[in-house]
């Protein structure tokens, strides 16, 4: 084989390690951006919900690959060492006592053609907490009516 078939073979081998690093980099961003959180919630509760992230005295958040459950106690709370989430897809879920799932609607953008009437979860927000610093996610769960009628929400 010549210099010319050398030429060709190098360049091939450079554009396949191009494109194979161009696919890695999206790859990456794909995934860390498309992480799922499954919230499950018991479903007799009503109100405000509140997670608190980042401390050390609670336990990590169960997660497989890019899925992830945060249980909400029958008080609204969750307090987990791990941190929030980075993006990615979130669904809501009222559970009862059998153990039974059911998907709720929300308004954090997955379903907005639906009427206020069908939506559960509510106001949805990040924010910092003001005595330990640590970041804190707050919604509301409830019909349209209850929310519009809730009691404030709880102050990070």
């Amino acid at each position: 084989m010549g210099k010319k078939g050398i030429w060709i073979g190098i360049s091939i081998i450079l554009i396949l390690a191009v494109l194979y690093g161009c696919f890695v980099l999206v790859s990456r961003y794909w995934w860390s951006t498309n992480e799922v959180r499954r919230f499950f919630i018991p479903d007799t509760y009503r109100g405000w919900v509140v997670i608190h992230y980042n401390d050390p005295s609670c336990s990590p958040l169960p997660s497989r690959q890019l899925n992830t459950t945060l249980t909400i106690d029958a008080q609204g709370q969750l307090c987990t060492s791990s941190p929030p989430s980075n993006g990615g897809y979130q669904h809501f879920y009222l559970v009862d006592a059998a153990g039974q799932a059911r998907e709720l609607n929300d308004t954090t953008g997955s379903k907005p053609e639906l009427p206020d009437q069908f939506k559960q979860i509510w106001y949805f927000e990040t924010a910092r907490s003001q005595t330990t610093g640590r970041v804190i996610q707050r919604f509301f769960v409830g019909t349209g009516e209850e929310a519009r009628k809730r009691s404030p929400r709880p102050e990070p």
